[in-house]
């Protein structure tokens, strides 16, 4: 098993086709609609990882840059999107490897990181170090966001400490 890492400008067709596969097994939506998704959620300048056993994709993960106004206070942090493995290789850890995989990156990259997720999901992440924060009001790109933010833990700074106190919190794009 490797890691490949490539910037979204950097997708080869066939890798934006494996990541709709494995977003579809997931997330119901045709193909096409997936495609048309990721071609327009993500900046250049975002992240994907791949988890191949040979030429097979195994799981996947996107890192988006995103900024965050957190009671005032403009962030510049990492967002997790799109943590899915191919439904045939579930409970077996990847999830949680591919996790580990992400949070090197954004260590690497001295950046904080962070995700939005729905209730069902929280246990998971909690199992990869990250902790659900609970502020007034989150809005994504100005909308009202209904489920959980969550940040992790273990990258101690004044960013993080920012979104653990923070009331209101305003993210700038969907991830």
């Amino acid at each position: 098993m490797k890691f490949i890492l490539t910037n979204h400008d950097e997708l080869t067709e066939k890798q934006l086709y494996n990541i709709a596969n494995i977003k579809s097994q997931h997330w119901v939506y045709p193909i096409d609609s997936q495609i048309d998704w990721i071609q327009n959620v993500y900046k250049k300048s975002d992240t994907h990882i791949f988890l191949m056993d040979n030429d097979v994709l195994i799981g996947y993960v996107a890192i988006a840059e995103i900024s965050i106004v957190a009671d005032e206070k403009n962030l510049n942090v990492f967002g997790i999107s799109c943590l899915c493995v191919d439904k045939r290789y579930l409970n077996n850890g990847y999830g949680s490897l591919i996790m580990e995989r992400a949070l090197r990156f954004a260590k690497d990259n001295e950046k904080s990181i962070c995700l939005l997720c729905k209730e069902k999901l929280v246990r998971f992440y909690e199992r990869c170090g990250y902790v659900a924060i609970n502020p007034k009001n989150i809005f994504v790109e100005q909308s009202n966001y209904n489920y959980k933010l969550m940040i992790y833990d273990g990258i101690k700074n004044n960013e993080i400490e920012t979104l653990i106190r923070a009331q209101n919190i305003s993210i700038d794009r969907n991830f």
